[in-house]
């Protein structure tokens, strides 16, 4: 991997341009869960394990906060209004 690094490639890092580029693997495995690229190619075997293991990761936490919000949203829809209770299990004083 050379050290110039194009708009094009925002999980790249330069800190000074006489280092070698470094690759931010946060950011590669956000931007591959969230489906805005693929896995970079020029990824050594250790950085591409580490990816994969943030991308199943990140989309497991995405997919149980989507799954416990519908399940809440369910449940607060299906419990009958009551005299005296408010939305949230309050009694009027």
């Amino acid at each position: 991997m050379n050290s110039e690094t194009s708009p094009n490639e925002p999980f790249l890092e330069a800190e000074n341009p006489s280092c070698p580029v470094l690759i931010n693997l946060e950011k590669v495995a956000h931007l591959v869960a969230s489906g805005q690229m693929p896995l970079p190619e020029e990824l050594s075997p250790e950085e591409l394990h580490e990816v994969v293991h943030q991308v199943r990761t990140r989309c497991r936490q995405r997919l149980l906060k989507l799954i416990a919000s519908a399940i809440a949203q369910d449940l607060m829809q299906s419990v009958p209004a009551r005299d005296g209770v408010f939305e949230h299990g309050q009694t009027q004083d």
